[in-house]
C-alpha cells in the first residue's frame, strides 16, 4: 500500500463527513421548513454533534415523523469519533499494509487499509441514509420546481412571447404578484383597480441570470440565478486534471461543485494539512473560481449580451 493510497482514503473519510454535516444542516432545515441558507446561517459553527443534538429537540419539538431521521442521526456521534481518530492523525507505514498511527495525547495504534476502508464505508452509507432522511429536497425538489415553472409558462402560452421577447439577450417583465407577469413596461390597466396595479418591473439578463428589479415604491434589488453551469473545461485550464466543477451563484450564495481528493495533501507528518497548506487550497479554487468567472458567469456582472 502506497502513502498516496493511504491519504487518498483518508481523504475520502473526511469528504463523507463533510457531506453528512451539510445533510445534517439539510435535515433540520426540513423539520423546521426554513430556507436551507437560513439554517446555515443558525448552525454552521456548531459540531456535528451539536447539530444532531438540536435537530433531535426540533423533531420532537415540530412532532415531525422520527423514526425515519433518527435512525441516521444516532449513527453520527460513533463515526464522528471514529473519523477524528483516523483524520486528526499521522501514519507510519509498517509491513503487510499496516500503518502505525500516531496522535497527540495518545498511544500510537496499528491499523490497517480494512480499517480505513470500513470506516469510510459506513461514511458512504450514512451520507445516503441522510440524503433519504433530508428527502434530497433542498437539492432536487429545486430541480423539480424549475421543470414545473417551465410547464406552467407552456401551458399558459407564454413562451412564444418570452421566446420572442429573449433575442435581445434581455428581458423586461412587469410583475403584479402571485405569479402574474406581463412582457414589457405595462401601465395598470385600471387605477381603480388594486389588483391591476404594477408591483415591481424587472430587466433579466438571460446570459448570467441577472435580475434587477424596481420595487413600485422605488427601491431596486439586484440579485439572480446563474443556474447550474458546467465549469469543467474552463477549470482545466488551471487544474488539467479536473474531472468534476460545477458552479452556481443564485444573489450572493455560491456552490461550488468538485472532485477535491486530488487536492488533499499526503498523510505524513510533515506535510499534512496546516495553515500554510490551508492557504494553498484556498489559492488554488480561487485561481479555478477565476477562470470561469472571467467568462462572464457572475450574476453581479452583466456582461456581453
Amino acid at each position: 500500500m502506497t502513502t498516496e493510497s493511504l491519504h487518498e482514503l483518508v481523504g475520502q473519510i473526511a469528504g463523507f463527513d463533510a457531506a453528512v454535516d451539510w445533510w445534517l444542516m439539510l435535515i433540520a432545515a426540513e423539520v423546521v421548513g426554513v430556507d436551507e441558507r437560513v439554517m446555515r446561517i443558525l448552525l454552521r459553527s456548531d459540531s456535528s454533534a451539536a447539530k444532531v443534538s438540536k435537530i433531535k429537540q426540533l423533531i420532537e419539538g415540530a412532532g415531525a415523523p422520527q423514526a425515519a431521521v433518527f435512525e441516521p442521526l444516532t449513527r453520527v456521534s460513533k463515526l464522528k469519533d471514529r473519523r477524528d481518530e483516523a483524520v486528526h492523525a499521522y501514519y507510519v507505514e509498517g509491513v503487510e499494509g499496516e500503518y502505525t498511527r500516531h496522535r497527540i495525547r495518545s498511544a500510537p495504534v496499528t491499523v490497517n487499509r480494512v480499517d480505513l476502508e470500513e470506516l469510510r464505508d459506513d461514511y458512504q452509507q450514512l451520507v445516503g441514509r441522510s440524503r433519504a432522511a433530508a428527502g434530497d429536497a433542498a437539492e432536487f425538489q429545486r430541480d423539480c420546481f424549475e421543470v414545473l415553472a417551465a410547464y406552467r409558462l407552456q401551458q399558459s402560452g407564454r413562451i412564444d412571447a418570452l421566446q420572442e421577447a429573449s433575442e435581445t439577450g434581455e428581458l423586461v417583465l412587469t410583475l403584479f404578484g402571485q405569479g402574474r407577469f406581463e412582457v414589457g413596461v405595462v401601465e395598470a390597466s385600471d387605477p381603480r383597480d388594486d389588483l391591476s396595479q404594477p408591483q415591481a418591473t424587472a430587466r433579466i439578463q438571460l446570459r448570467n441570470g441577472r435580475v434587477d428589479l424596481t420595487l413600485a415604491d422605488g427601491r431596486e434589488v439586484s440579485g439572480g440565478d446563474t443556474g447550474w453551469r458546467d465549469v469543467l473545461e474552463q477549470v482545466r485550464t488551471v487544474t488539467p486534471s479536473a474531472r468534476r466543477r460545477y458552479w452556481r451563484r443564485t444573489n450572493d450564495l455560491e456552490q461550488y461543485v468538485s472532485d477535491e481528493r486530488e487536492w488533499w495533501p499526503p498523510a505524513g507528518l510533515d506535510e499534512r494539512l496546516t495553515s500554510e497548506s490551508a492557504v494553498d487550497l484556498m489559492a488554488r479554487w480561487q485561481r479555478e473560481r477565476q477562470a470561469f468567472l472571467s467568462t462572464g458567469l457572475d450574476v453581479r456582472d452583466p456582461g456581453v449580451v
